[in-house]
């Protein structure tokens, strides 16, 4: 566990109270898509008093763990994540021109930056040195924490896609971001929603409340972060997801009430159709770095 416990990821209040005991203890938490019961255990998690966001404490640090972890499920989706990437790269080229230097932050296997650098000059940043093996294969891939590589007014537009929940300190990597991003510069964010219908409905079951998610935003409390950063706020709304039927069933599956669906989508004659959804509770996020 971290020394520097106890202040709130988003509008830095040390005043909070616990939502949900620790389920881990000592152990581990899961760091691949490999669902499986011990993945939805969870440390600690308290919600700030001021504004409502949900972290860990006392804050574990996962960093190193990430170094060797191997995900081969994550690879099995390659198909979907491929499909949500390209509809990703149509709500960038709304912001951002052909051409412009991209920077991926949690870039894993590099399914984005394939798709992403048939239009922008792109680069990752990854942790994992399977993941980053992979990706480096095709792409310039960064091995540390943005915060630890000091770059300064560098990119035209970062994304950071399913990677912020993972920040034992989010304000110093969103702050990191700032310093990265040339004055006009764009931010990209997805990560959950806590506040949402579904999420709310959910309570603890909902699929964002894993071990390795050590930070639970709002759309509330994300754009109080970037704002407090020093980022312009542009938009929120939920972000559209690609599965594969046969990803959703396993998806559903954790979920009593959906085992029959569930069951139906895992027929052969349909787990390998893929649809677009847009659910509650998955979020995306778009700043700007204003121009001086």
């Amino acid at each position: 566990m971290s020394d520097t416990d106890s202040i709130c990821g988003a509008c830095h209040s040390t005043t909070f109270h616990e939502k949900f005991p620790d389920e881990l203890g000592v152990n581990s938490p899961s760091l691949d898509y490999a669902f499986s019961p011990h993945t939805r255990k969870t440390f600690r998690i308290v919600e700030c008093d001021n504004c409502g966001h949900q972290f860990c404490d006392p804050m574990p640090n996962l960093e190193s763990g990430y170094e060797d972890t191997v995900d081969f499920t994550y690879l099995s989706t390659k198909e979907q994540r491929t499909k949500t990437a390209k509809s990703s790269l149509k709500i960038l080229n709304a912001y951002i021109d052909s051409g412009s230097q991209l920077l991926d932050v949690g870039c894993n296997a590099g399914f984005f930056l394939d798709v992403a650098s048939k239009r922008f000059d792109v680069e990752g940043i990854e942790l994992s040195n399977w993941s980053a093996d992979l990706a480096s294969k095709n792409h310039q891939v960064h091995r540390q924490p943005l915060s630890s590589l000091h770059f300064t007014e560098k990119y035209d537009a970062i994304t950071l896609f399913g990677v912020i929940e993972h920040f034992s300190d989010p304000s110093l990597e969103i702050a990191a971001a700032f310093q990265a991003l040339r004055p006009g510069g764009y931010i990209f964010i997805y990560t959950g929603d806590k506040n949402a219908i579904l999420p709310r409905l959910l309570k603890k079951k909902w699929w964002w409340y894993q071990g390795m998610h050590l930070q639970y935003f709002s759309r509330s409390s994300l754009r109080q972060l970037i704002e407090r950063t020093g980022f312009v706020y542009i938009h929120s709304s939920r972000f559209p997801l690609f599965f594969s039927l046969n990803s959703l069933s396993t998806s559903m599956n954790r979920y009593p009430l959906l085992r029959p669906i569930s069951k139906i989508l895992a027929s052969r004659l349909l787990n390998s159709i893929h649809i677009r959804i847009s659910v509650s509770g998955e979020m995306m996020l778009i700043a700007k770095r204003p121009l001086p």
